[in-house]
């Protein structure tokens, strides 16, 4: 069970750090300047806070399922 769950709590930090590596490295490559890099990066963090308290709200009251499947779905689709 902690091998399964582990792996899955493993893949899904990788993927929320990965966005400090990779939207530079995107943003670089399609020749975006540092300032729109920094826009983006800002903006992802924006949304990242704002969606802070309406998770733990669904964590408190629909357990940490109910706020997983979703954030991996839209994960998923990014």
């Amino acid at each position: 069970m902690f091998l399964t769950a582990g792996f899955g709590i493993l893949m899904l930090s990788l993927v929320r750090e990965a966005r400090k590596v990779l939207f530079p490295l995107w943003g670089d490559f399609i020749g975006m300047s540092p300032s729109g890099i920094g826009l983006l990066s800002g903006t992802a963090y924006l949304v990242e806070l704002t969606l802070f308290y309406p998770a733990g709200w669904i964590m408190d009251h629909a357990g940490r399922k109910s706020a997983a499947v979703p954030c991996l779905l839209l994960f998923t689709f990014g």
